[in-house]
Protein backbone atom coordinates (compact mmCIF):
# COMPACT_ATOMS: atom_id res chain seq x y z
CA UNK A 1 0.00 0.00 0.00
CA UNK A 2 2.86 2.31 0.39
CA UNK A 3 3.88 2.66 -3.36
CA UNK A 4 -0.16 3.67 -3.92
CA UNK A 5 0.68 5.90 -1.32
CA UNK A 6 3.36 7.76 -2.89
CA UNK A 7 1.84 7.40 -6.23
CA UNK A 8 -1.39 9.19 -4.70
CA UNK A 9 0.81 11.84 -3.97
CA UNK A 10 2.84 11.97 -7.00
CA UNK A 11 0.13 12.55 -9.23
CA UNK A 12 -1.21 15.49 -6.66
CA UNK A 13 2.09 17.34 -6.46
CA UNK A 14 2.21 16.96 -10.26
CA UNK A 15 -1.20 18.16 -11.00
CA UNK A 16 -0.10 21.51 -8.54
CA UNK A 17 2.92 21.70 -9.92
CA UNK A 18 2.37 21.43 -13.89
CA UNK A 19 -1.03 23.74 -13.73
CA UNK A 20 0.18 26.78 -11.54
CA UNK A 21 3.78 26.26 -13.85
CA UNK A 22 1.27 26.35 -17.34
CA UNK A 23 -0.47 29.78 -15.47
CA UNK A 24 2.48 31.55 -14.91
CA UNK A 25 3.35 30.99 -18.46
CA UNK A 26 0.37 32.39 -19.37
CA UNK A 27 -0.89 29.38 -21.57
CA UNK A 28 -4.51 29.45 -19.64
CA UNK A 29 -6.95 31.93 -20.97
CA UNK A 30 -7.74 34.97 -18.96
CA UNK A 31 -11.41 33.95 -18.50
CA UNK A 32 -10.41 30.19 -17.96
CA UNK A 33 -12.02 28.67 -14.62
CA UNK A 34 -9.92 28.35 -11.84
CA UNK A 35 -6.94 26.52 -11.72
CA UNK A 36 -8.16 25.42 -7.64
CA UNK A 37 -11.14 23.41 -9.41
CA UNK A 38 -8.94 20.54 -11.52
CA UNK A 39 -6.61 20.13 -8.19
CA UNK A 40 -9.10 20.16 -5.56
CA UNK A 41 -10.65 17.53 -7.92
CA UNK A 42 -7.99 15.53 -8.54
CA UNK A 43 -6.90 15.76 -4.93
CA UNK A 44 -10.46 14.27 -3.63
CA UNK A 45 -10.54 12.08 -6.22
CA UNK A 46 -7.53 10.27 -5.82
CA UNK A 47 -8.07 10.61 -1.55
CA UNK A 48 -11.23 8.35 -2.49
CA UNK A 49 -9.05 6.35 -5.10
CA UNK A 50 -6.65 5.51 -2.48
CA UNK A 51 -9.46 4.76 0.53
CA UNK A 52 -11.14 2.10 -1.95
CA UNK A 53 -7.36 0.49 -2.47
CA UNK A 54 -7.18 -0.01 1.51
CA UNK A 55 -10.37 -1.38 1.38
CA UNK A 56 -9.20 -3.83 -1.82
CA UNK A 57 -6.13 -4.68 0.23
CA UNK A 58 -7.95 -5.23 2.98
CA UNK A 59 -10.44 -8.17 1.67
CA UNK A 60 -6.83 -9.52 -0.19
CA UNK A 61 -4.89 -10.15 2.70
CA UNK A 62 -8.53 -11.71 4.67
CA UNK A 63 -9.51 -14.03 2.03
CA UNK A 64 -6.69 -14.67 -0.13
CA UNK A 65 -4.71 -17.37 1.93
CA UNK A 66 -8.69 -18.79 2.80
CA UNK A 67 -9.20 -19.44 -1.25
CA UNK A 68 -5.92 -19.91 -2.28
CA UNK A 69 -6.02 -23.74 -2.05
CA UNK A 70 -9.95 -23.73 -3.13
CA UNK A 71 -11.06 -25.78 -6.51
CA UNK A 72 -9.92 -24.02 -9.58
CA UNK A 73 -13.31 -22.90 -10.37
CA UNK A 74 -14.32 -21.68 -7.28
CA UNK A 75 -11.03 -19.63 -7.52
CA UNK A 76 -11.76 -18.29 -11.11
CA UNK A 77 -15.43 -16.77 -9.37
CA UNK A 78 -13.40 -14.87 -6.82
CA UNK A 79 -10.95 -13.72 -9.92
CA UNK A 80 -13.44 -12.50 -11.73
CA UNK A 81 -15.38 -10.80 -8.79
CA UNK A 82 -12.30 -9.17 -8.12
CA UNK A 83 -11.50 -7.43 -11.58
CA UNK A 84 -15.34 -6.19 -10.97
CA UNK A 85 -14.27 -4.57 -7.47
CA UNK A 86 -10.82 -3.11 -9.60
CA UNK A 87 -12.97 -1.39 -11.96
CA UNK A 88 -13.16 1.61 -10.50
CA UNK A 89 -9.83 2.17 -9.91
CA UNK A 90 -9.06 1.27 -13.23
CA UNK A 91 -11.91 3.81 -14.74
CA UNK A 92 -10.26 6.60 -12.24
CA UNK A 93 -6.69 6.11 -13.75
CA UNK A 94 -7.61 5.48 -17.57
CA UNK A 95 -9.58 8.64 -16.96
CA UNK A 96 -7.13 10.88 -15.85
CA UNK A 97 -4.15 9.48 -17.94
CA UNK A 98 -6.29 9.90 -21.10
CA UNK A 99 -7.96 13.58 -19.85
CA UNK A 100 -4.21 15.06 -18.98
CA UNK A 101 -2.91 13.35 -22.12
CA UNK A 102 -2.29 16.88 -24.29
CA UNK A 103 0.57 19.58 -24.37
CA UNK A 104 2.06 20.69 -21.26
CA UNK A 105 0.49 18.12 -19.38
CA UNK A 106 1.99 14.78 -20.14
CA UNK A 107 3.30 14.65 -17.00
CA UNK A 108 0.06 14.39 -14.79
CA UNK A 109 -0.79 12.18 -17.51
CA UNK A 110 2.15 10.05 -16.93
CA UNK A 111 1.86 9.32 -13.60
CA UNK A 112 -1.77 7.95 -14.08
CA UNK A 113 0.11 5.95 -16.43
CA UNK A 114 2.09 4.70 -14.00
CA UNK A 115 -1.11 3.79 -11.68
CA UNK A 116 -2.79 1.90 -14.14
CA UNK A 117 0.21 0.31 -14.91
CA UNK A 118 0.76 -0.82 -11.18
CA UNK A 119 -2.98 -1.93 -10.97
CA UNK A 120 -2.64 -4.66 -13.43
CA UNK A 121 0.44 -5.55 -12.22
CA UNK A 122 -1.11 -6.48 -8.68
CA UNK A 123 -4.40 -7.96 -10.46
CA UNK A 124 -2.75 -10.25 -12.56
CA UNK A 125 0.03 -11.09 -9.76
CA UNK A 126 -2.84 -12.38 -7.42
CA UNK A 127 -4.65 -14.20 -10.02
CA UNK A 128 -1.42 -16.31 -11.05
CA UNK A 129 -0.95 -16.68 -7.79
CA UNK A 130 -4.65 -17.93 -7.25
CA UNK A 131 -5.16 -20.01 -10.90
CA UNK A 132 -1.78 -21.02 -11.55
CA UNK A 133 0.24 -21.92 -8.10
CA UNK A 134 0.46 -25.86 -7.79
CA UNK A 135 -0.53 -26.11 -4.32
CA UNK A 136 -0.82 -28.64 -1.83
CA UNK A 137 -2.70 -28.52 1.00
CA UNK A 138 -0.65 -29.57 3.98
CA UNK A 139 -1.86 -31.70 7.58
CA UNK A 140 -0.31 -30.67 10.75
CA UNK A 141 2.36 -32.90 10.76
CA UNK A 142 3.27 -32.21 7.18
CA UNK A 143 3.43 -28.57 8.84
CA UNK A 144 5.13 -29.13 11.48
CA UNK A 145 8.07 -31.24 9.53
CA UNK A 146 8.55 -28.68 7.32
CA UNK A 147 9.04 -26.11 9.17
CA UNK A 148 12.14 -28.03 10.84
CA UNK A 149 13.12 -28.85 7.20
CA UNK A 150 12.77 -25.09 6.28
CA UNK A 151 15.70 -24.85 9.11
CA UNK A 152 18.08 -27.69 7.67
CA UNK A 153 18.45 -30.78 6.09
CA UNK A 154 16.99 -33.95 7.14
CA UNK A 155 18.06 -37.49 6.84
CA UNK A 156 14.72 -39.46 5.09
CA UNK A 157 14.50 -41.68 8.63
CA UNK A 158 13.40 -38.37 10.24
CA UNK A 159 10.38 -38.57 8.03
CA UNK A 160 9.26 -41.58 10.22
CA UNK A 161 10.64 -40.39 13.40
CA UNK A 162 8.68 -37.60 13.28
CA UNK A 163 5.96 -39.75 12.57
CA UNK A 164 6.55 -41.91 15.45
CA UNK A 165 6.37 -38.54 17.95
CA UNK A 166 2.95 -37.75 16.14
CA UNK A 167 1.13 -40.72 16.48
CA UNK A 168 2.29 -42.18 19.26
CA UNK A 169 -0.18 -45.07 19.02
CA UNK A 170 1.33 -46.80 15.60
CA UNK A 171 3.56 -49.54 15.20
CA UNK A 172 6.53 -49.57 13.38
CA UNK A 173 4.80 -51.00 10.37
CA UNK A 174 2.04 -48.26 10.61
CA UNK A 175 5.07 -45.70 10.70
CA UNK A 176 6.65 -47.24 7.82
CA UNK A 177 3.65 -46.92 5.59
CA UNK A 178 2.37 -44.32 6.58
CA UNK A 179 5.87 -42.61 6.06
CA UNK A 180 6.15 -43.68 2.91
CA UNK A 181 2.71 -42.24 1.25
CA UNK A 182 4.03 -38.98 2.76
CA UNK A 183 7.43 -38.94 0.83
CA UNK A 184 5.88 -40.09 -2.25
CA UNK A 185 3.44 -36.92 -2.33
CA UNK A 186 6.02 -34.85 -1.35
CA UNK A 187 9.01 -36.45 -4.09
CA UNK A 188 5.66 -36.38 -6.74
CA UNK A 189 5.36 -32.39 -5.94
CA UNK A 190 8.36 -31.46 -6.09
CA UNK A 191 8.57 -30.37 -2.60
CA UNK A 192 11.15 -32.00 -1.58
CA UNK A 193 15.11 -32.77 -2.85
CA UNK A 194 17.59 -35.42 -2.31
CA UNK A 195 19.95 -33.73 -0.75
CA UNK A 196 23.42 -32.91 -2.38
CA UNK A 197 25.07 -32.67 1.12
CA UNK A 198 23.70 -35.51 3.27
CA UNK A 199 24.08 -35.83 6.99
CA UNK A 200 25.60 -39.10 6.56
CA UNK A 201 27.62 -40.32 3.18
CA UNK A 202 25.22 -41.83 0.61
CA UNK A 203 25.81 -42.18 -2.77
CA UNK A 204 21.61 -42.11 -3.72
CA UNK A 205 20.99 -38.83 -6.18
CA UNK A 206 18.11 -39.65 -7.63
CA UNK A 207 14.32 -39.86 -6.60
CA UNK A 208 13.44 -43.39 -7.51
CA UNK A 209 16.74 -44.54 -6.32
CA UNK A 210 15.68 -43.35 -3.01
CA UNK A 211 12.07 -44.61 -3.34
CA UNK A 212 13.74 -48.25 -4.49
CA UNK A 213 16.07 -47.85 -0.90
CA UNK A 214 13.34 -47.46 1.70
CA UNK A 215 11.34 -50.01 -0.25
CA UNK A 216 13.78 -52.41 0.57
CA UNK A 217 14.53 -51.73 3.74
CA UNK A 218 11.24 -51.90 4.52
CA UNK A 219 10.53 -50.90 8.75
CA UNK A 220 14.81 -50.71 9.09
CA UNK A 221 14.81 -47.19 7.26
CA UNK A 222 12.73 -45.64 10.00
CA UNK A 223 15.96 -45.90 11.96
CA UNK A 224 19.33 -44.31 10.59
CA UNK A 225 20.95 -47.02 8.43
CA UNK A 226 24.16 -47.16 6.35
CA UNK A 227 23.37 -44.99 2.77
CA UNK A 228 20.47 -43.91 4.08
CA UNK A 229 20.03 -40.49 1.67
CA UNK A 230 19.06 -36.82 3.18
CA UNK A 231 16.23 -34.29 1.97
CA UNK A 232 15.91 -30.70 1.70
CA UNK A 233 13.07 -28.49 0.52
CA UNK A 234 12.97 -27.30 -2.73
CA UNK A 235 11.68 -23.38 -3.67
CA UNK A 236 8.11 -24.65 -3.98
CA UNK A 237 8.24 -26.61 -1.10
CA UNK A 238 9.10 -23.27 1.24
CA UNK A 239 6.56 -21.41 -0.65
CA UNK A 240 3.42 -23.97 -0.32
CA UNK A 241 5.08 -24.37 3.51
CA UNK A 242 4.68 -20.82 3.91
CA UNK A 243 0.61 -20.59 2.53
CA UNK A 244 -0.26 -23.22 4.15
CA UNK A 245 0.89 -21.36 7.50
CA UNK A 246 -1.55 -18.32 5.99
CA UNK A 247 -3.98 -20.42 5.38
CA UNK A 248 -3.67 -22.09 8.80
CA UNK A 249 -3.70 -18.47 10.60
CA UNK A 250 -6.73 -17.25 8.21
CA UNK A 251 -8.79 -20.44 9.16
CA UNK A 252 -7.92 -19.83 13.48
CA UNK A 253 -9.43 -16.33 12.79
Amino acid sequence: MIQYGILISLINLSTCFVIQHNQELGLYPANADSIGIPILGTFFLSILAYLYLILINYLKNKYFYYIIFKPKLYKSIIVLIAFILYLPLIYFASYGLIYWFYPNHYIISATFLIIVIFIFISFFSDTYKLLFYNLALLDKFEIDFFCDLSQDTHGIWEVFEFIKLHFPLLNDHEIFEKGLVYIKKWFQLTLIVISKHPLNPSDIEETDSCLDFINKNKIKIIKYIKNAPSIDITNKGLNNYNLNCEYTKCKAK
